[in-house]
């Protein structure tokens, strides 16, 4: 099993050149098409800009990224080549941020974005990585926004509860778990009795991956999967994404959303939903 079809989500920053190159580098190894999706938002006039004046500047920002936006598309295959993806390509989205990656992120087997920045104004915004994990069908690699990133999947860390999304992680992971240096399985007690870790040793074993275990008490679990990738020198964590529903928006649980904030390396993070 590998990754066949890599998507990355582009913006020209220097945030998303540091994505690509992870991303051509994992494509790189597993023999994958990567795939670059440039966003643009739909052009809306406000009510009060609808006169021909306000209407024909918004236009023609609208056009100007448009613009940026196809030449970016245009450049990213040969930028991707040249970091050591086998083959790559690139679109434009006109769409709803949200809706662009859900609907490219069908035929990927893995998406890779950017960690959350609290400042973030852009189009995005500071939720949109949150949430495109937790809405997503498919595993997403999250990129930290500082430090080197020269390897992944070498030292992994995996945080495993006896829960669905921890199962569908460790699965979704496994195409970088078989190829690891090391794997160490963390279980954390937060005061109810830490969860075993021979679900996930035993998977591991049937793959050929030899594992160890680590427990620690904790009272915030995503403080202690941060803390131990640290101190294990982990350059993956893997996870599962737990979220639940309030008035139809995902929510992310609480250790999720401290590991996306705090991060120092790149986490693989599965859902819990289909």
């Amino acid at each position: 099993m590998s990754y066949k079809n890599i998507l990355v989500y582009i913006d020209g920053s220097a945030e998303s050149e540091r994505r690509t190159e992870v991303a051509a580098r994992l494509a790189a190894d597993s023999g994958a098409n990567l795939a670059g999706l440039v966003i643009v938002a739909p052009l809306e006039v406000p009510q009060r800009l609808r006169s021909p004046q306000g209407k024909a500047v918004l236009t023609k920002e609208f056009e100007k990224s448009l613009a940026a936006a196809q030449a970016l598309a245009r450049s990213f295959p040969a930028r991707s080549r040249a970091a050591g993806a086998p083959s790559a390509g690139a679109e434009v989205a006109q769409a709803e941020p949200l809706e662009a990656l859900a609907a490219a992120a069908r035929t990927a087997d893995l998406v890779v974005i950017g960690q959350p920045d609290p400042d973030d104004q852009g189009i995005l915004g500071t939720h949109f990585a949150e949430r495109a994990v937790g809405e997503s069908t498919r595993p997403v690699l999250v990129v930290p926004r500082t430090g080197a990133v020269k390897k992944v999947g070498g030292r992994i860390l995996v945080a495993w509860k006896n829960a669905a999304a921890s199962a569908r992680a460790l699965a979704d992971a496994r195409p970088l778990l078989v190829r690891a240096e090391s794997v160490t399985v963390l279980v954390v007690d937060e005061g109810g009795g830490a969860a075993s870790a021979d679900e996930a040793l035993a998977y591991l074993a049937q793959s050929k991956v030899q594992a160890a275990a680590v427990s620690v008490k904790a009272d915030d679990a995503g403080e202690a999967i941060v803390s131990q990738a640290r101190k294990l020198g982990a350059d993956l964590v893997v996870m599962g994404a737990f979220a639940g529903t309030r008035v139809s928006e995902m929510i992310l649980g609480g250790a999720t959303r401290t590991v996306l904030r705090d991060m120092a390396t790149c986490v693989l993070m599965s859902p819990s939903g289909p």
